[in-house]
Order: structure tokens, then C-alpha cells, then sequence
């Protein structure tokens, strides 16, 4: 009977280890987010003032696909408190919020400095879809100075629309343009 037990207990074991296994299969990974001492919801909310985050996207994220910049941006939605502005490479409001902007960087080759984005982009070499997974690094920029940065790997996604796509943006996006002051809240669990 403890035989029989123990080699139950293995297989459930098994199991329950493949379970979490696959569920890990296709997971995105945040490797790296930070937001500089600029960086505060009040400056996003004046960089999409005007309904509209100008971006610049840099690569391609689909392995043997050519996905037009705008529909990989239009894909890109706004996190939280902010998910009235569309995110765009075609800005047509106020020139004001211009030096503001969202810059993607997928599978980048050359050296992977975030600050190269808003800076050189070009310097990054970003390059088509691997069929080893999407890799992306983004910031939010003021022009030449960076706001925020995050970079992120996630599975092979095929277009647009794919559910892994969606949720490796996703991800990129609600680490990239955080709801609250990280100092703030700091400072409120130290004196609050």
C-alpha cells in the first residue's frame, strides 16, 4: 500500500509539474523597466493632451511578416488612466506635445541601450521577427532625454492580432507608462 501511495503521489507530482510547465510555455518577461526622476503620470497626461502619443516603431515583430508601422502602433494601447490617447506614428494635434513620443525597438541587434531611442535610434539595428521569440525595448521620450524605459521577451507571435502579441504590448506598455509616482509612493510608505 505505501508503494502504491508513493508511486501516486510521483505522478501526481509529475503532473501537476507539467501543469506549471505549460503554463509558464509563452509567458513575457519584464528584464529591465526604469522610470527616471522626470518621469510622473502628470508629464504623460501632457504628452496626450492633445488624444495622441506619437510613436516611431523600429523593426518587425512577426517572423516573415511586413506589418505596416501604424497597425503595429495602433495596437499599442495606452495603460490605465491614460487609455483615451491612441498611440500613433502619424500625429495630426497639437505640435506642442511633438518632442514627446513612444520609440519600439523589435529584435534589436545592435548594442541594446534604451537610450539610443530617443537619441540614434538607427544605431539599435532592429530587425525582422525571429522565429526564437519577440524581443522589444521601449521608452518614452522627451525629446532627446529619455522618461522611461522597459525591455521585454515574450513568445513568437505571427500578426497584430495574435493573443500573444497583444499581451507582450500589453505588458511593454503598463510597465512603461506607470499610473502613480514611484517616488510618490515611496515616500508614503516611509512617512504614511
Amino acid at each position: 500500500m505505501t508503494r502504491s501511495w508513493t508511486k501516486s503521489v510521483r505522478h501526481a507530482l509529475t503532473a501537476s509539474t507539467a501543469l506549471v510547465l505549460a503554463a509558464c510555455a509563452g509567458v513575457t518577461t519584464v528584464t529591465r523597466t526604469d522610470h527616471y526622476p522626470f518621469y510622473t503620470p502628470n508629464v504623460v497626461q501632457y504628452a496626450i493632451a492633445d488624444g495622441e502619443l506619437a510613436a516611431e516603431i523600429y523593426g518587425q515583430p512577426f517572423p516573415g511578416a511586413d506589418v505596416d508601422a501604424e497597425t503595429i502602433a495602433s495596437r499599442l494601447g495606452m495603460p490605465g488612466i491614460f487609455q483615451r490617447a491612441r498611440v500613433t506614428t502619424r500625429p495630426t494635434a497639437d505640435p506642442r506635445n511633438d518632442h514627446y513620443r513612444l520609440v519600439v525597438a523589435f529584435n534589436p541587434t545592435g548594442v541594446p541601450i534604451a537610450r539610443l531611442l530617443c537619441t540614434d535610434p538607427d544605431r539599435l539595428r532592429a530587425g525582422g521577427g525571429g522565429g526564437g521569440g519577440l524581443q522589444a525595448m521601449a521608452a518614452f521620450c522627451a525629446g532627446p532625454d529619455i522618461a522611461s524605459q522597459t525591455f521585454v521577451s515574450g513568445p513568437p507571435a505571427t500578426g497584430p492580432d495574435d493573443p500573444a502579441f497583444r499581451a507582450s504590448m500589453n505588458q511593454l506598455m503598463v510597465t512603461l507608462f506607470l499610473p502613480e509616482d514611484e517616488g510618490a509612493r515611496a515616500d508614503c510608505i516611509r512617512e504614511c
